[in-house]
């Protein structure tokens, strides 16, 4: 009995002291491929959200960025167009400033006015022509601007806003003559009144002569008057005068621009009474 005991004790100190061995110790590859499989899960679980980060990236900010970025080339080559035309357009006036140099102002103007009023429509452009050299030709096209430049003068007067004394010596003693300026020129129409309405400001202008700058109104008058005409050539003759002829008396010189003639044309071989609205352009 004793001898029992004592076997019973010592058995149960041994399995104290017994290290035992686990499954997982047994097989180590079995705990090797769990921890695999859970790192490719992992990894699995961010590449959907990376896709997902990326879908909608590419669906939200992609379209606008590339919407940006073809705005910006587009404004940058929209900017690369507008300095290409300064550089033509300095270039160009470049040219009429070194030609405007070179004029010999008065003959030019002369041989403008000349051309202007003793050649026919069909040789104006051949006369005008010849009074530029090649170099300045460029300022051929401009010749409408010049016409009505040189047909412009001054309506100031001292005692009244206008000096209509001015005008009715430009309408009779040019406007209504088949040969403006002349004295015993034939009249193409019988004045029997005029109405001159206030001036008004059209435009400020100012503009630099060297290191000087001088400032002036571009004013306007609206002229109402009432002419009698023989015969449609007449009438016509009248509005030639206008916008085709230049007065070489500088001091008398006005320009108009015709607003509305009242003229029956179905009775252009009678004499009439017509109404003549004009408006007048002057420095002040």
């Amino acid at each position: 009995m004793q001898q029992d005991k004592q076997l019973m004790d010592s058995l149960l100190e041994n399995q104290k002291t017994v290290n035992y061995i686990s499954e997982e110790d047994l097989n180590p590859e079995s705990n090797q491929i769990t921890e695999i499989r859970v790192v490719n899960a992992k990894y699995k679980v961010y590449a959907i959200i990376l896709i997902i980060l990326a879908t909608i990236v590419g669906t939200t900010y992609l379209p606008d960025a590339k919407a940006k970025y073809d705005g910006a080339i587009a404004a940058h080559q929209n900017k690369e167009a507008q300095l290409a035309n300064l550089k033509q357009t300095f270039s160009q006036y470049s040219q009429i400033e070194t030609a405007r140099k070179q004029v010999d102002t008065e003959k030019v103007t002369n041989n403008i006015i000349r051309c202007v009023n003793d050649s026919s429509k069909d040789e104006k452009d051949e006369c005008i022509n010849k009074i530029f050299s090649w170099d300045l030709a460029i300022l051929s096209w401009q010749l409408n601007t010049v016409v009505s430049y040189l047909q412009m003068g001054t309506l100031d007067s001292e005692k009244m806003k206008i000096d209509e004394k001015k005008v009715l010596k430009n309408l009779d003693r040019y406007l209504t003559r088949n040969t403006p300026g002349e004295a015993l020129s034939v009249q193409n129409g019988t004045i029997w009144g005029i109405q001159i309405w206030e001036p008004k400001v059209v435009k400020h202008i100012e503009v630099w002569e060297g290191n000087e700058k001088r400032s002036f109104n571009l004013n306007s008058a609206p002229i109402e008057a009432e002419i009698v005409f023989e015969n449609k050539d007449d009438l016509i003759t009248f509005v030639d005068n206008i916008e085709q002829y230049i007065i070489t008396e500088k001091e008398d010189r006005i320009l108009y621009t015709i607003d509305e003639v009242s003229y029956d044309i179905m009775q252009y071989d009678e004499k009439q009474s017509t109404k003549v609205s004009l408006t007048a352009y002057y420095f002040k």
